[in-house]
């Protein structure tokens, strides 16, 4: 524990629609690429795991697993050799605090989503560009909803759009803070 003391314990990430932190580049909605290709970006490193029986011991955190069967194909060294690339064409910019806004985060408008719309388990309520791209595309959707003051011409959400189109979903006008659109996924019942 000693050596990170030095540690910041404060939450930093690049975009932060939820309006829970004030270090971030963003407190905007928009589509990350791993959303669209099913994934992490990173093809030999899974998402995290916390499970006792794949590369976990008692007191880890999480854990992760490397698929050495696909060496061969993965593209992880060119995306960080690309993006990498791009940093001579960045100008500093000075570091700012973004400000929260008063009364709500990401967590109260899925709850308020849960009891307006009765749905029994919040982790079918997914808030953000990112995760509605994942209920439309992996998952059963029930129903998307679409932030109140963004035009549906908004280039943003045209795909969230076509995918509704194509898959029948219902869209319905919401407000949703700083996301422009949430996705629900479908109750399904245990004799389905």
């Amino acid at each position: 524990i000693r050596r990170w003391m030095y540690l910041s314990d404060n939450l930093y990430v690049l975009a932060d629609p939820a309006n829970i932190t004030p270090y971030c580049g963003t407190h905007a909605d928009y589509l990350l690429p791993s959303a669209c290709l099913n994934s992490t970006v990173s093809g030999l490193t899974s998402r995290t795991i916390l499970n006792k029986y794949v590369n976990t011991e008692a007191g880890d955190f999480h854990g992760a697993t490397y698929f050495r069967k696909f060496e061969s194909i993965d593209k992880s060294n060119e995306f960080i050799d690309l993006v990498s690339s791009e940093f001579v064409n960045l100008e500093f910019i000075d570091a700012t605090l973004h400000s929260l806004e008063d009364g709500w985060n990401g967590m109260s408008i899925v709850n308020d989503i849960c009891t307006l719309m009765n749905v029994e388990d919040y982790k079918k309520v997914k808030p953000g560009i990112g995760e509605t791209t994942r209920v439309l595309l992996r998952r059963v959707p029930w129903k998307v909803l679409i932030n109140k003051d963004i035009s549906e011409d908004n280039p943003d959400i045209q795909h969230i759009l076509v995918l509704c189109k194509e898959k029948n979903i219902p869209t319905m006008r919401w407000d949703l803070g700083n996301y422009k659109v949430c996705g629900i996924i479908k109750e399904l019942s245990a004799d389905a």
